[in-house]
């Protein structure tokens, strides 16, 4: 895995919590307008509830089983290296933020960064379908 291979795996963790947070949204909407009887025929929209419920289900799932694949991954990493991943990948921190909260140069955290994403991807050759 290269650097940037390793930097996109770990940027989809991110936009896959997104993901999730959409498909939430998308369920409640669908199921507010089915309980206010809005929305055109009530057998299409629990059809379609049902369809988008089996789709949010298989989905979630196979992005919390992802997520927690790169969370396993990030926590193998030596310290620092899986901090700085941890709080910018997963809690979703700058790197502003995580040198103010570790007590470190803005500087070296983002050389820390760097040298994370390193190690990460020469320890997982392979990326995460």
């Amino acid at each position: 895995m290269t650097i940037q291979q390793a930097k996109r795996e770990l940027l989809d963790y991110r936009q896959d919590a997104e993901e999730i947070k959409e498909r939430k949204d998308e369920i409640r909407v669908l199921e507010s307008r089915l309980y206010s009887g809005c929305g055109g025929n009530l057998e299409n929209g629990v059809i379609a509830l049902i369809t988008l419920k089996d789709h949010y289900v298989q989905r979630v799932n196979e992005l919390i089983n992802k997520r927690i694949e790169i969370e396993e991954k990030i926590a193998c990493l030596p310290q620092p290296y899986r901090n700085v991943l941890y709080l910018y990948y997963i809690r979703n921190l700058s790197l502003i933020q995580i040198a103010a909260r570790l007590y470190y140069e803005y500087t070296y955290v983002s050389k820390l960064h760097t040298k994370a994403l390193e190690l990460y991807a020469r320890a997982y050759g392979q990326k995460i379908a």
